[in-house]
């Protein structure tokens, strides 16, 4: 497994494809072949029609050795060494090269360097890289790979080397041979429509220099229009025979990638994973498709920076695994990685999930669709968002979504979560359902309470000071929990009824009650109560009017109780009343509440008084639904009379 790698994830052992730094041994009497009377295009170096390999890369090397620029002509060009470029502000270009779209390398337009197996090759030199990479093209730090262990010296930055407008052609190339690599501190490279087919290794790879113990990585690199294709059948899957790994891989950091493209990988291969030492990287426009992953983030910044990794218009198709995956190998699960922020991009029927994230990992969403199902079948429906604790102590990944959709094409599930992964979505439109179109979508809000409930919570914050969860109670009203456990209703209140009873008995009546569905309560839960109207006595009053609050409906347990202590006056009409409540639990089967109760002991304000209670009941069950009711009741009323109490307002809300 190489030194590179990330923990856990293995690779081939790479045969040596042929010394890279050894070709800065270039035979001095041979000489370029540069601006003849053939070229296509003035002034470009020529393809020589050696099929071995020999030729091309002495006159390649040569010219790059003593040229700060290189222009390749129009045609074939064969290599069976790497061609390597060390020195800063170094350029070579072809004269025509990749589009982030199709597989026109395989009709060799404009400039194809096509590796061969070597049977020979120039360079006589010992190899003194001995287990480093190889590849068409070596980008490396000047001495790089001769640190002599892991001390604190330094090979020698290389900065602002070029590469544009070619392809380069691996389908004939020994094992694990990457396309185009940079290997240690070599800063601003730039691939402008480069092209690699069917590498046996990566195929723009990034590597840290493990020869040295600092400034020993690639940085600030950017791509345009680069093209990693593998190889695919009929139906556009990874032919079974393709042997590369991934596409875009490595310890990218502070880079920009425009228009890329990785396709039709092996099915063990992602097409962008970003890994090691690196973040603060920005994807426009690219696309991974048909490989394992689309786009795989597992980076820890260096130097202190946890800058995020953003995708603006990124998409997949079809990769077997996921469209983004977002993991954290840490042994932990739980050390810090860069957030992976997705805006305006689509994750579109990917084999077993849209989005896989686990372990300690921020994923924000904006804008975004994710779609899985249908085209190509990996194995039984696949899940649109699944979260997943990962390492010893069990990291879990936060996402936030604002605005997108999200559709179980196959009718797999919506979302995954594992217990304790946090998840807000607002404005987020989904159709659980087989074949639902876009116009079909219902909302999928924090607002809603029929949602998983993977996406009706949110950590906000990881400081010492600030820390709340939103999301939907039991009944599925939101709420906010912060750092302390206490947790405040956003918008709890029912209205139970409204105008609705009278009166005229001595029956127990409900005036109101809200359902509490099973473990809807824990410690700490509160709820209040308001009903209010009017009442009137005949000539001859009742013997009493008593206010009650009930758990379990009124033939469940009392729980509150308050009967008017004066004499009801007779001959009242329209006298007002109100009952007010608050309900504190003071554990899963402990609750206190305070009962009040406003009263018209006349036919004015002057004669209104107010009585309250405070009652504690132990005992209660709160594991099956029971409804949480306000009743009244009438004491004995006499023949005849007009005696009458009339609800006007009821409501019931949880505060807690």
């Amino acid at each position: 497994m190489e030194s590179n790698d990330v923990p856990g994830r293995k690779g081939p052992n790479r045969r040596a494809f042929v010394s890279a730094s050894a070709a800065t041994a270039v035979v001095a009497t041979i000489v370029a072949q540069t601006g003849t009377a053939h070229a296509a295009v003035p002034g470009a170096l020529e393809p020589t029609g050696d099929t071995n390999g020999i030729k091309d890369l002495i006159n390649i090397q040569a010219a790059i050795n003593t040229n700060e620029s290189v222009i390749l002509d129009i045609g074939v060009f064969y290599i069976n060494a790497p061609i390597v470029l060390n020195v800063s502000g170094q350029r070579l270009h072809g004269s025509g090269g990749a589009c982030a779209s199709g597989n026109d390398s395989g009709q060799q337009l404009g400039t194809t360097i096509v590796v061969v197996n070597p049977t020979a090759h120039p360079w006589s030199d010992p190899n003194p890289w001995a287990g480093q990479h190889s590849a068409a093209i070596a980008i490396v730090q000047k001495n790089a790979g001769q640190g002599g262990g892991t001390g604190s010296g330094k090979g020698l930055a290389t900065s602002g080397i070029r590469v544009t407008d070619l392809w380069l052609d691996l389908t004939s190339a020994p094992a694990s041979v990457d396309g185009i690599m940079c290997l240690g501190s070599v800063g601003a490279v730039q691939y402008e429509r480069v092209g690699v087919r069917q590498a046996t290794g990566r195929y723009f790879p990034m590597y840290l220099d493990t020869s040295y113990a600092s400034a020993n990585y690639p940085d600030g690199q950017h791509l345009y229009s680069c093209m990693a294709n593998g190889a695919a059948t009929s139906n556009g899957l990874p032919s079974s025979s393709a042997t590369g790994q991934d596409g875009f891989y490595g310890a990218y950091a502070d880079a920009v990638l425009v228009d890329c493209h990785a396709q039709q990988l092996s099915s063990l291969s992602d097409g962008f994973w970003f890994n090691s030492a690196g973040a603060n990287n920005r994807l426009i426009g690219c696309r991974g498709d048909l490989c394992q992953n689309g786009f795989t983030f597992d980076a820890q910044s260096t130097g202190g920076f946890y800058d995020s990794h953003t995708l603006i218009g990124c998409g997949t198709q079809g990769n077997q695994n996921a469209g983004l995956n977002v993991v954290n190998s840490s042994s932990s699960g739980i050390t810090q990685r860069a957030a992976v922020i997705a805006d305006g991009c689509t994750f579109d029927q990917d084999g077993n999930f849209g989005i896989q994230a686990s372990g300690r990992n921020l994923v924000i969403l904006s804008n975004t669709v994710v779609r899985t199902g249908s085209k190509f079948t990996f194995g039984g429906p696949a899940t649109g968002i699944s979260m997943a604790a990962q390492g010893s102590s069990n990291g879990v990944p936060s996402v936030v979504w604002n605005g997108g959709l999200l559709n179980a094409l196959d009718g797999g599930t919506l979302v995954n979560g594992a217990a304790n992964t946090t998840v807000l979505s607002i404005n987020v439109l989904a159709a659980p359902g087989i074949g639902a179109t876009d116009d079909t979508y219902m909302p999928l809000q924090i607002q809603t309470p029929a949602l998983p409930a993977e996406f009706t919570t949110v950590t906000f914050g990881r400081s010492a000071s600030l820390q709340a969860i939103a999301s939907t109670d039991a009944i599925g009203y939101p709420d906010f929990t912060d750092k302390s456990g206490l947790t405040m209703n956003m918008s709890g209140s029912r209205l139970a009824q409204v105008g609705g009873t009278t009166i005229t008995s001595t029956v127990l009546t409900s005036l109101g009650s809200q359902t509490i569905p099973p473990n809807g309560i824990e410690k700490g839960s509160s709820f209040s109560g308001h009903a209010s109207g009017s009442y009137s006595t005949g000539a001859t009053a009742p013997s009493g009017a008593t206010f009650s609050l009930y758990w379990g409906g009124t033939g469940g347990t009392q729980i509150a109780s308050l009967a008017i202590p004066t004499t009801i006056i007779p001959n009242i009409t329209n006298g007002g009343w109100f009952y007010d409540f608050e309900a504190n639990w003071i554990s899963t089967t402990e609750v206190t509440v305070t009962i009040k109760i406003g009263w018209h002991t006349g036919a004015n304000v002057s004669t209104s008084v107010v009585y309250f209670r405070v009652v504690d009941t132990t005992g209660l069950s709160t594991t099956v639904s029971q409804d949480l009711t306000m009743a009244f009741q009438w004491g004995s009323i006499p023949p005849g009379t007009q005696t009458q109490l009339v609800s006007g307002l009821i409501r019931i809300g949880r505060l807690a």
